[in-house]
């Protein structure tokens, strides 16, 4: 058999192969613990001392908590990470437990002896976690949200069995406490990875945004046969993203900083350029804010979508970024330019949106002329739907204007229906019509 027979197999056999290994190694462990449980059961009855058998189900718990990390890491695998080494690995986890397992006596059950061996078990998953966390790189998701829970559940497994291995020092070199303290923190190590289990599985097997993403936007080209379907990769904007993003902020939006800054396209595009890199633009309106819709062809920036979620409600170091700001205008336009766009600040904040509790709002929303009726909005909008069903939210609402007769025939054909009409005294300055506030209830 050749080499690359044999790897194409092994490829091809992966899964198959690991939950093998697995279930055998894992059934045998499982064996080893529970065939303790009878003279442990008789010994907490006869003693009344239940430090054995909360260290027990403490164990039971580190037992499932690996099976279900094993299981839902071989069937969540990519070939590129595919290696023996991960087989081997396996072995050598299912010796630790062995060997944690053995502290569980009758005879002479010392607590510090088996929270010491329950260490070796934390130290490994840290580790383990930590250098999960190193690998996962963005490109390598179908979308910024799955690349997002990624983070977060290794994120979470670091954090509990730190909080683990935190009690397990604590009654390895604390002077000899009650009996009631060793059962608490066998208890309290339990209920941590059951939390960490429960955590996993419900990030493992959620709905992906990207999955129904395509699915839907698949849908919708079979009805418009006449629109090209483009894929796209949705992210947060980088510093990379910035000038494609400024571009379509201005293409889209420069008629509202025109007219804040009574400025010429090219100076207002100056000062725009400057603001959004306030912090390293991490500010309310900082280019990290805005989400860019890259077209995976061309690898073109060909969309821009900016919301108040939970993760943007809160800016950092707001009164930083507004003396910024100032200081900034102050540099192009000097002082009286600060006056009066600070004057015509005030006049359009009539046209700012009030948040509203359980409503994700969405700022900005922009597709390039180029790359329009290509399917980009209904995927953008798609994504905007999932991070708010993520963040519990009811409903999504956002502005559009009056004489924008296409987005607001774009926005109804996505769900949204006109709320109210809001008469403001920006509209003149703007010189688009009143603002339509229109809503899609999830």
């Amino acid at each position: 058999m050749t080499k690359s027979r044999a790897q194409s197999r092994f490829y091809h056999s992966w899964v198959d192969i690991v939950l093998t290994v697995v279930s055998i190694i894992q059934g045998l462990v499982f064996n080893d613990l529970v065939v303790r449980l009878p003279s442990i059961y008789e010994y907490t009855i006869s003693r009344n001392d239940l430090q054995l058998m909360t260290s027990f189900i403490f164990s039971f718990v580190i037992l499932i908590r690996l099976f279900q990390t094993y299981v839902t890491a071989a069937l969540d695998y990519d070939e590129w990470s595919v290696s023996f080494f991960d087989i081997f690995l396996v072995f050598i986890i299912g010796a630790v437990e062995y060997f944690v397992f053995s502290a569980l006596t009758t005879d002479q059950f010392d607590v510090r002896v088996f929270h010491t061996r329950v260490s070796i078990i934390s130290i490994l998953g840290i580790i383990g976690y930590l250098g999960a966390i190193l690998r996962i790189k963005e490109e390598l998701f179908p979308s910024y949200f799955d690349y997002r829970k990624e983070i977060q559940l290794q994120s979470a497994n670091i954090i509990g069995v730190i909080l683990v291995q935190t009690i397990s020092t604590y009654i390895i070199f604390a002077p000899t406490q009650p009996e009631w303290v060793y059962t608490t923190g066998g208890l309290l190590s339990a209920a941590i990875l059951s939390f960490n289990i429960y955590y996993s599985l419900k990030v493992t097997f959620s709905p992906s945004i990207h999955v129904n993403l395509i699915e839907q936007t698949n849908e919708s080209t079979h009805r418009s046969e006449h629109e090209t379907y483009r894929e796209i990769i949705i992210k947060p904007a980088s510093r990379d993203n910035l000038l494609a993003l400024l571009d379509l902020l201005i293409d889209n939006f420069g008629y509202v900083y025109e007219s804040i800054f009574d400025t010429s396209p090219r100076l207002t595009k100056a000062i725009l350029k400057d603001v959004l890199q306030i912090n390293n633009g991490e500010h309310a309106f900082g280019f990290k804010s805005f989400y860019v819709t890259i077209d995976k062809t061309t690898g073109s920036c060909v969309g821009v979508m900016m919301f108040n979620s939970d993760k943007t409600k809160k800016s950092p170091r707001i009164l930083f970024t507004f003396i910024t700001t100032l200081l900034i205008v102050f540099k192009h336009l000097g002082f009286w330019g600060v006056f009066r766009s600070l004057r015509n600040v005030r006049a359009a904040s009539t046209a700012i949106p009030i948040d509203v509790p359980n409503e994700l709002h969405i700022t900005y929303f922009a597709v390039a002329k180029e790359f329009q009726h290509m399917g980009i909005g209904h995927q953008m909008m798609e994504y905007a739907k999932g991070i708010a069903r993520s963040e519990g939210k009811k409903a999504i609402s956002l502005d559009t204007r009056e004489s924008n007769l296409s987005a607001q025939q774009f926005f109804k054909s996505q769900g949204f229906f006109a709320d109210s009409i809001i008469n403001s005294d920006s509209d003149k300055a703007f010189g688009h019509g009143a603002r339509i506030h229109m809503k899609f209830i999830l």
